[in-house]
């Protein structure tokens, strides 16, 4: 009987679904985009240089002085790794110095880094080819700064700087390539090196600045900070997750987090609307009927029945259409991707630098189940309170003066 009903007025609960149906494939297209544009962001951020966590010694973040390190880099390393949830640990080494390759001298910021650990996923070498790899007293080269230098591969610099024991670091270091990586002060300034090269470049031994830690997931993330804490031969450390190392970031990722909320009250009052314009033509209209099943010994309670199950029909219906057409757009943007640099005709590129980093504006939408969940439960609900305010004056009517109208 509901669907019939709903059928007497096809252009109106065509309309009303219409409505509906928009409401959730809003729901759906923008929750799939703030998911990826999320996931991108904080990819982007925890990834080559930040990590998900951070081990350095005591005030090394307030100054980063040279002689802050932290001994037994190798234990530690090994100790980190065997943490539930680490997924991967790069050592690193900083120190600014001097190079020059011929008469003219240049500041750059040496690296040393494990060339393996940074090859791999998230890492500042990702996709490094196998040719590139420096070996022995090589280097690789920022792309910017070697086109400032004049450097290309096979050249020779000299580097001073200052090591860890107040002596004077020099060397000479030949130019295995020019790089260019996703974190822009390295392609400006930077210069990186094997872990082991810049130790004995910078009279380190076995000591390093920071212990970069990435984990198998961002829930994980909490969970391996409490454990690292708990390992004695971290005590003296200071261990930093993302979030305390740049809490402005974070606090942002949250914000635009709650997008969500207000696209599903969006689709509330859109379901309100809808639903309760619809129900009410449609019971003004059939006074007269309702009367008569009144008078004919018809339970009010039966006739509320029938207004919420033709509202929730009706919600679901629309909902249903919604979400087939949401999906759909939701899954060609997976494929495809957007790329929010032709939306704004910048002419720029599908990249641009970000505190310092290379930030990709071509976002793939992440779809949640949820997202289709919730959209459908907040109309299914919405739906059968929309029913409530004809269906409580219905079962007011008195029958014989519903019948006269």
């Amino acid at each position: 009987m509901g669907w019939r009903n709903l059928a007497r007025n096809r252009i109106r609960t065509l309309l009303a679904c219409f409505a509906i149906a928009i409401a959730q494939v809003t729901l759906i297209w923008i929750n799939s985009f703030m998911n990826g544009h999320e996931a991108r962001i904080f990819e982007t951020l925890t990834g080559p240089m930040l990590g998900h966590i951070q081990v350095h010694a005591p005030k090394y973040r307030d100054d980063e002085a040279i002689e802050r390190v932290m001994p037994h880099a190798v234990s530690l390393v090994k100790k980190i790794a065997e943490v539930p949830h680490v997924r991967g640990v790069a050592p690193r080494v900083y120190a600014p110095v001097l190079t020059s390759l011929k008469e003219t001298g240049h500041v750059a910021v040496l690296s040393g880094m494990d060339i393996t650990a940074e090859r791999k996923t998230g890492g500042v070498l990702e996709g490094l080819g196998a040719e590139r790899i420096p070996i022995g007293r090589e280097l690789l080269l920022g792309k910017g700064l070697a086109a400032d230098m004049g450097v290309r591969p096979g050249d020779t610099l000299a580097l001073m700087g200052q090591a860890v024991d107040g002596s004077i670091a020099s060397g000479l270091y030949r130019v295995k390539a020019v790089i260019e990586t996703p974190v822009d002060q390295i392609n400006q300034a930077g210069i990186i090196m094997d872990l082991a090269v810049s130790q004995e470049f910078l009279a380190m031994a076995d000591q390093v600045h920071e212990m970069l830690i990435r984990t198998d997931s961002q829930l994980s993330i909490p969970e391996v900070v409490s454990t690292l804490q708990k390992l004695p031969a971290l005590k003296p450390y200071e261990i930093l997750s993302w979030e305390r190392i740049v809490p402005s970031m974070a606090a942002l990722l949250e914000m635009s987090g709650r997008v969500n909320y207000l696209i599903l009250a969006m689709v509330f009052l859109t379901t309100i609307a809808g639903v309760v314009n619809t129900m009410l033509m449609a019971t003004f209209e059939r006074v007269h009927e309702f009367g008569m099943l009144l008078a004919l010994g018809c339970n009010p309670g039966r006739l509320i029945r029938l207004l919420v199950m033709e509202s929730l029909t009706l919600g679901i219906i629309g909902v249903a259409i919604g979400s087939v057409i949401g999906v759909a757009l939701t899954l060609y943007g997976v494929r495809n991707g957007i790329d929010l640099a032709l939306l704004g005709d910048t002419g720029q590129g599908s990249n641009f630098t970000f505190e310092g980093m290379n930030l990709s504006m071509r976002v793939f939408p992440i779809l949640k189940l949820k997202d289709v969940a919730s959209g459908f439960g907040a109309v299914c609900l919405t739906s059968v309170l929309a029913a409530l305010w004809p269906a409580r004056r219905i079962s007011r009517l008195e029958p014989v003066e519903a019948m006269r109208v």
